[in-house]
C-alpha cells in the first residue's frame, strides 16, 4: 500500500466507521418512522402550528420553532412507540430538513437523535431586529441550540438527556472534504469533550475515567512540550504522505502560515499546550485535522472511542 493510502486510511479510520454507523442507525429509525407514520393515521404530523421555545443571553434573544406528530395518548400503543420533536430550518415549508430531531419513549429520558447546522434553526432577536441570515458562519450556535435542548428536557420534566456522541466537524471551505472527531480534537483545545462543557459524561465509567485521565495530562503539559520543529516536521510529514489525495487541492502550508504558527507558538510556549492547540485549531483547521491522530499518540493521550453520554438533570 502507498504512503498516500496508508496516511488516508490512518487519517479517516475512525471518522469512516462513526459516518457508518450513524447514517445506518439514522436511515432504519427514520424508515420505521416513516412507515409506522404511514400507516397508521392516528399518528400524523402536524403540517401547521409548532411552538416557539427561546433563550436569552445578554442583549440577544435565540428561538427555535419546535414540531411534534400528533399522538393518541388514549391508544394502547402509545407507551411503547417512540416519541419525536423536530426543530426545523428558518423556511415557510416545515417539510424542509430539520436540524435537530429529539424523542423520548417515557417521562424519564430526552434523547438526542439529530443536532447538526444549528445555525439554519435559529432565529435570532437583537434590539428588534430578527436575524435569519445564515449564509455567514457564527460562532456559539451549537453553544446555543444545547441549551435551548436543556431548556425544552426541564420544562417537560425529563429527569435526564442522553445522546451518542458521534460528532464529526467539517473544516470549513475545505476543498479536501477535511474534517475531525470533534469530541477528541476538543480534548485537545480544552482538556475534555465538547458535551462534556453542558454537564455531559459517558455512560460506561472506563470511558469517563479515560476522560479524567486525559484532562489531569494535557493540562500539565506546556507548549514547548513539543518543539516547534518538532510539530512542523508532523504538518509536513502528513502533507507529503496525502500528496496523492491532496494532488488537486495542495493543503496550504506556505512558509507565511510557518512563521505566523511560530509567532503564536511563541506566544504561548510557557502556557498550557491547549491554549496554543486551540489556537491552531480555529485558525488551521485543515492542518489540525491532519496531525490530531499523531498529537494523541504523542502526547500519550487515550483516543476516545465512547459514545453514549448522559446529563441528569
Amino acid at each position: 500500500m502507498s504512503k498516500s493510502l496508508t496516511f488516508y486510511n490512518i487519517l479517516n479510520q475512525n471518522i469512516i466507521s462513526d459516518k457508518i454507523e450513524k447514517f445506518h442507525d439514522l436511515y432504519l429509525r427514520d424508515f420505521f418512522r416513516k412507515h409506522h407514520i404511514n400507516m397508521q393515521t392516528k399518528f400524523k404530523l402536524i403540517q401547521s402550528g409548532g411552538y416557539n421555545v427561546s433563550y436569552k443571553e445578554n442583549n440577544s434573544t435565540y428561538s427555535v420553532e419546535l414540531y411534534e406528530p400528533e399522538y393518541d395518548k388514549n391508544d394502547p400503543d402509545y407507551e411503547y412507540i417512540n416519541k419525536y420533536i423536530y426543530i426545523y430550518k428558518n423556511t415557510e415549508d416545515i417539510n424542509s430538513s430539520y436540524c435537530c430531531l429529539l424523542s423520548y419513549s417515557d417521562d424519564i429520558s430526552l434523547h438526542i437523535d439529530v443536532l447538526e447546522s444549528p445555525i439554519k434553526c435559529i432565529k435570532t432577536t437583537t434590539n428588534q431586529t430578527t436575524n435569519n441570515d445564515t449564509t455567514n458562519y457564527k460562532k456559539g450556535y451549537g453553544d446555543i441550540m444545547m441549551k435551548i435542548i436543556i431548556k425544552i428536557a426541564k420544562k417537560r420534566g425529563f429527569k435526564n438527556i442522553k445522546l451518542e456522541d458521534k460528532s464529526i466537524f467539517n473544516c470549513l471551505n475545505s476543498k479536501n472534504n477535511l474534517k475531525y472527531s470533534l469530541k477528541n480534537v476538543y480534548i485537545l483545545q480544552k482538556g475534555y469533550p465538547w458535551y462534556y462543557k453542558y454537564g455531559f459524561r459517558f455512560m460506561f465509567n472506563n470511558e469517563h475515567i479515560d476522560v479524567k485521565n486525559n484532562y489531569k495530562k494535557i493540562k500539565n503539559i506546556k507548549t514547548s512540550y513539543i518543539s516547534f520543529r518538532k510539530l512542523i516536521k508532523m504538518i509536513k510529514t502528513n502533507i507529503n504522505n496525502g500528496e496523492e489525495v491532496f494532488r488537486d487541492n495542495p493543503i496550504d502550508f506556505s512558509q507565511e502560515i510557518i512563521n505566523d504558527i511560530k509567532s503564536i507558538y511563541d506566544q504561548l510556549k510557557d502556557s498550557n499546550i491547549c491554549e496554543f492547540f486551540n489556537r491552531i485549531t480555529l485558525k488551521y483547521c485543515e492542518l489540525m485535522s491532519i496531525i490530531y491522530l499523531n498529537l494523541f499518540e504523542y502526547l500519550n493521550l487515550k483516543y476516545i472511542h465512547g459514545e453514549k453520554m448522559i446529563l441528569n438533570l
